[in-house]
């Protein structure tokens, strides 16, 4: 790291402290201030900071550059070097599954000005209205589908505390609440597909995966007596002191 004088060290320090109490909108007004002095412009870890507060604000875009940036300065050996190659990869994924949705919405609506009508079962299908939900192991005793959603439920929280690493918190700055939205499929075979989770920061978006990715694989959902993909999302929340 080069020589900071204590203005430089001062505003570097404001804007990870605005960082960990999650005010995003701060963070990035000081990191934008940081950037005028040419010494912090030529640290990875103020790109990497960079990119982590854009991810936060969803502007995916910005991040992948950030973080691009930050690879490209930093050392191999630069603590900042693997949370930008994790950050690069989350926010490119993203942005092509954004692509993927508005390129689905398009087809839909173009689809739906020529639709005719149809006895098909849909091939996906949101838990909510399932008219027989999927089995977590062990929910084979239920007899209704309120008594096998909530020892899923149970199952899934169980699952996530016992696996979720909170401690990946600490090393990236955030403090608070932190609050992960996770969505996934449970396939016709009942297996676990098509994870995707929301949070304000890369390394948490990959824990969250990572644990969701170990459910065991469950009784599938049913449709009219026919076996279909069914939707499922989930919170995680945890605090970090």
């Amino acid at each position: 790291m080069p020589d900071l004088n204590k203005k430089e060290i001062r505003l570097l320090n404001k804007t990870l402290k605005a960082y960990s109490a999650q005010n995003f909108e701060k963070a990035l007004d000081l990191v934008k201030e940081s950037m005028a002095s040419e010494e912090l412009e030529k640290l990875g870890l103020v790109h990497m900071l960079e990119g982590n507060i854009y991810f936060a604000l969803e502007d995916l875009e910005l991040a992948k550059a950030s973080y691009l940036k930050a690879i490209q300065l930093s050392k191999p050996n630069d603590p900042a070097i693997s949370i930008a190659q994790v950050g690069l990869a989350r926010s490119m994924e993203k942005i092509n599954i954004r692509k993927e949705i508005e390129a689905k919405k398009k087809f839909e609506i173009e689809k739906q000005s020529i639709k005719k009508e149809t006895d098909s079962i849909s091939e996906i299908t949101a838990f909510a209205i399932i008219e027989q939900v999927p089995v977590f192991p062990g929910c084979e005793s239920g007899t209704t589908n309120a008594e096998y959603k909530r020892c899923m439920q149970k199952g899934i929280t169980t699952h996530v505390s016992n696996n979720f690493r909170a401690s990946v918190a600490g090393p990236i700055g955030l403090s608070g609440r932190i609050n992960i939205n996770v969505q996934f499929k449970i396939d016709k075979s009942g297996e676990i597909i098509g994870i995707n989770a929301q949070a304000v920061h890369p390394i948490l978006e990959e824990e969250a995966i990572r644990v969701i990715e170990r459910l065991p694989k469950m009784q599938p959902g049913r449709q009219k007596g026919k076996p279909v993909g069914v939707i499922y999302g989930l919170p995680i929340i945890f605090d970090v002191k």
